[in-house]
């Protein structure tokens, strides 16, 4: 099985789609039956390129977003034109039995079928929680390339439904594939929490969000819940600073929170492990995600887990996590009350979250994406 990929999100900052794509290839390059071929802006390799530095890519962004927004997207067109040009002309060189799109949209191509992965509609769903060059990106694109895809990943059945119902793909022409956590993600020995913790200076208590700072995160609900808890317990938010409105952060000053709220910034993922394995509980608030990874890396190291019920988190979090209303300020301090000062609950939170998290594997993620290819391509059977 040969496969050719868009490797454009590898070269990025690490955050879902880039730890999807990432995971998955690391594990289908281990199959003896498959060779990748990573295909991107400035040539192709066989080997899986480096993530950018989260520093030169902040940097990068900040540049960038100086520009009006029809520069931008202009700009966009312009780099997936050159790419697309770039990609038929291999294509007609070399022959490969499929083409992955696991980020953006289905390329113009001919003789070769394009599996195309749909992380979520968030850009036609929620297009107000979107920069206005990303939306019009979304919208000159999708429905016209759709029809191009041979088949489509969605990475939730909660996904797939939308995908079928909004985007009017026909069923058979779409599959589920779950994401899971990285080998990383694990219960961490205290002294090596501690450590971490000291050695940033952050405190050893703490409620942790963790997630790319943009409005659909709501973490609006989190800074007013937080002065309803009867404990002084900070508040962690780990994550890229995103975009959008800062409501959340107006919040915190209206309410006088400035000194329980922490922002790390961006962390490395074996540090995002020790934020996870040393929280007192994890909050995910989103009002929409089309999984939800956050969730399933903080159950396998051993937080207990507080989520949203929209959306994707209710399949992917399973009885493993309290869910609330996104709306709800109050039930969400309720449930943390509890989480808190309740260690039978606690632990079986603890509990219920690692069994959940090892349902998920990307060996399986990867094993599951091989067959569609394997289809695409006309390879099953005898």
């Amino acid at each position: 099985m040969r496969i050719l990929l868009d490797a454009i999100p590898l070269t990025e900052l690490t955050t879902g789609i880039q730890r999807y794509v990432r995971c998955l290839y690391t594990e289908l390059q281990s199959f003896p039956d498959v060779s990748v071929l990573y295909f991107g802006r400035y040539g192709c390799s066989a080997e899986m390129p480096q993530a950018a530095h989260p520093g030169v890519w902040s940097k990068r962004m900040e540049i960038i977003h100086k520009f009006p927004d029809p520069v931008i997207v202009g700009g966009r067109i312009l780099d997936r034109i050159n790419f697309e040009r770039r990609l038929r002309a291999l294509v007609n060189k070399i022959p490969y039995d499929v083409y992955h799109e696991p980020a953006f949209f289905p390329p113009v191509l001919d003789g070769i079928p394009t599996i195309y992965t749909i992380h979520d509609l968030s850009l036609i769903k929620h297009r107000e929680k979107h920069p206005r060059e990303r939306v019009w990106f979304s919208e000159i694109f999708l429905k016209r390339r759709l029809p191009r895809a041979a088949h489509v990943i969605t990475v939730s059945d909660f996904t797939r439904r939308e995908v079928i119902e909004d985007l009017g793909v026909a069923p058979h022409k779409v599959t589920t594939v779950h994401h899971a956590q990285g080998a990383v993600f694990h219960p961490r020995p205290q002294s090596e929490i501690r450590s971490m913790l000291a050695h940033r200076t952050w405190p050893e208590e703490y409620i942790l969000f963790v997630g790319t700072l943009e409005p659909r995160k709501n973490l609006q609900l989190l800074v007013k819940a937080l002065p309803l808890l009867r404990s002084d317990i900070p508040l962690l938010i780990t994550g890229w600073s995103g975009w959008g409105d800062r409501d959340w952060w107006a919040e915190i000053g209206r309410t006088g929170l400035e000194k329980r709220i922490i922002l790390t910034g961006y962390v490395d993922e074996p540090t995002l492990a020790c934020l996870y394995g040393g929280a007192s509980a994890f909050v995910y608030p989103s009002f929409y995600e089309g999984f939800g990874l956050p969730i399933l890396e903080a159950m396998a190291c051993g937080c207990p887990v507080i989520c949203s019920n929209r959306a994707s988190l209710p399949e992917v979090a399973g009885g493993a996590a309290i869910q609330v209303d996104p709306h709800d300020p109050e039930a969400l301090a309720h449930s943390l009350e509890k989480v808190l000062h309740d260690s039978d609950l606690r632990n079986r939170l603890i509990t219920a979250g690692i069994q959940r998290a090892g349902l998920f594997s990307w060996k399986k993620t990867a094993s599951e994406t091989l067959d569609i290819f394997k289809r695409a391509a006309g390879k099953t059977g005898g």
